[in-house]
């Protein structure tokens, strides 16, 4: 019986959200500490602070999708 060919969606979709979402988290945790350096201690703006919460979002988004897509190629 011959497998299924994947058409690109699902867990490779998930997967390129999960890594966009945790490398925008990990810029922004940068600029989280770079912002007060270089304002002499001013805050980063919120958006800042909600983009680096979507890191450890994004890390078990993409870990999920890996999970899912090797499930279906070992079926």
């Amino acid at each position: 019986m011959a497998k299924e060919t994947s058409t690109g969606r699902g867990p490779r979709a998930l997967l390129i959200i999960g890594v966009a979402m945790f490398l925008i988290g990990l810029v922004s945790i940068g600029v989280l500490y770079l912002v007060p350096a270089l304002e002499h201690g001013s805050v980063a703006p919120v958006g800042v602070y909600l983009a680096a919460m979507g890191t450890p979002f994004g890390l078990m988004l993409a870990v999920g999708a890996l999970v899912w897509r090797g499930n279906r190629y070992n079926r």
